[in-house]
């Protein structure tokens, strides 16, 4: 209560807190407390002998002693220490009230014993709405006892950048902060999400991971055009084999993983499906949860459209490998041989090449020989003969005609001294 005397003359106020009357200064403010809220005569009284004009007001102390309780809450629970702790689950419901002057903030705990992405929605009417530029609701989140926020799950933040979800971790403690930032709301307060589906740091196969939506990949070609696409010699290594294809993994989990891609891996061109890569060496990759990871993966391309490329174009896993050519992978998946080899390898089986072909596309003689020790490491037939052609020719006729030879010598040796041991005496 607050009085302001604007006329001359004595004026006092009776108020409980005080045995005597108070004097009320001319022309100044004197203010007074009635309570506590509710409390048996709250009296205020002004007493004069002569004629006083005045102005009194009144006033509700705004104290953090009035709080508004809703269904699931247990007040005070205004901070975190005092939060209305919960049994967590998937899918779960508050209900409770807020004032924005007298109690604004309402916190519940929740202790997860595994990993988990989780997602609050508050709603309270319009004056809620995610939506609404002036939602009242705006400022609500997980947070820490300190009153930290927890940590985005970056993810969820890139896709849905107005609800992305928070990344909890096993055995943690985190708070819903309930901020209600103008007037009185009665709020529904639903967590959503769900549990890490893998352990930390577990290894993965990448096919594997992909069917259970733990993980997603894509990959992109370096840049290259047509008329290289064939190419085998040493300047395409990095653009049609060796590390040609920038694997790229998407973690979805709140979890650190481990994801593999195995030899014999086939990328398939998104834009057309007929353009192939083999992977020819085994690639692991270490992912953060909810970000991305990857690197250089090394592999072949193996078949191929007309499209003449001139940009990175984005490839997908599509299966594996068959037959020799998958023997083959095996057999490079360690990285014994040299990346030229390997192409050699792979197009020597693919399309059918012998020694004089794949010379002209670019192979060496060393990368056709080493090629020729791949084959015998993956226990497969050889396309490619050991010798060059002309060698080879020589060596047959070699064969074919030494023989004979061999047996006309003899037979004239052996006439000769017949015909000697047959001739009569000299006379």
């Amino acid at each position: 209560v607050s009085v302001v005397a604007d006329a001359q003359g004595p004026l006092t106020a009776l108020i409980p807190e005080a045995p005597t009357p108070v004097p009320v200064p001319q022309g100044a403010t004197m203010a007074a407390v009635l309570g506590p809220l509710g409390a048996e005569g709250a009296i205020f009284r002004l007493r004069t002998d002569h004629n006083v004009t005045y102005r009194l007001s009144v006033t509700w102390a705004m104290t953090s002693d009035r709080f508004y309780a809703g269904i699931d809450e247990v007040e005070r629970n205004d901070v975190a220490e005092n939060a209305t702790p919960l049994d967590f689950r998937l899918n779960l419901t508050m209900l409770g009230v807020a004032q924005a002057s007298l109690d604004p903030d309402d916190y519940f705990a929740i202790h997860l014993d595994r990993a988990a992405v989780l997602h609050l929605t508050v709603e309270g009417g319009a004056e809620c709405y995610w939506q609404n530029a002036y939602n009242k609701c705006g400022e609500s989140g997980l947070v820490y006892a300190n009153g930290s926020p927890v940590k985005r799950f970056a993810i969820d933040v890139l896709w849905l950048p107005d609800a992305g979800g928070y990344q909890v971790e096993s055995n943690e403690t985190v708070f819903i902060r309930i901020h209600v930032s103008d007037g009185y709301v009665e709020y529904a307060a639903l967590v959503t999400g769900r549990f890490a589906a893998v352990e930390p740091n577990e290894l993965l196969e990448a096919g594997v991971a992909q069917a259970r939506g733990v993980a997603f990949f894509h990959g992109l070609t370096v840049a290259w055009r047509a008329s290289a696409q064939t190419n085998i010699s040493a300047v395409a290594n990095g653009t049609t084999y060796g590390e040609c294809v920038d694997a790229t993994v998407t973690n979805a989990e709140p979890v650190p993983i481990r994801v593999a891609f195995r030899a014999g891996t086939r990328w398939t061109m998104a834009a057309d499906p007929s353009t192939v890569f083999i992977q020819t060496h085994d690639a692991q990759f270490a992912v953060p949860p909810g970000w991305f990871g990857g690197g250089g993966v090394r592999a072949v391309l193996s078949s191929f459209s007309s499209l003449d490329l001139y940009e990175r174009m984005i490839l997908l896993l599509n299966g594996t490998a068959e037959g020799n050519v998958l023997e083959v992978t095996r057999a490079t998946a360690a990285g014994n041989f040299s990346a030229q080899a390997e192409s050699t390898a792979i197009w020597a089986i693919e399309r059918g090449w012998d020694r004089p072909e794949l010379r002209s596309r670019g192979a060496t003689d060393a990368s056709m020989d080493e090629a020729i020790e791949i084959f015998g490491a993956a226990q497969v037939p050889s396309p490619i003969n050991p010798l060059a052609e002309s060698q080879q020719r020589s060596l047959w006729l070699f064969v074919a005609v030494a023989p004979a030879a061999t047996v006309g010598v003899l037979g004239a040796l052996w006439w000769k001294r017949r015909r000697k041991a047959s001739d009569p005496p000299a006379h």
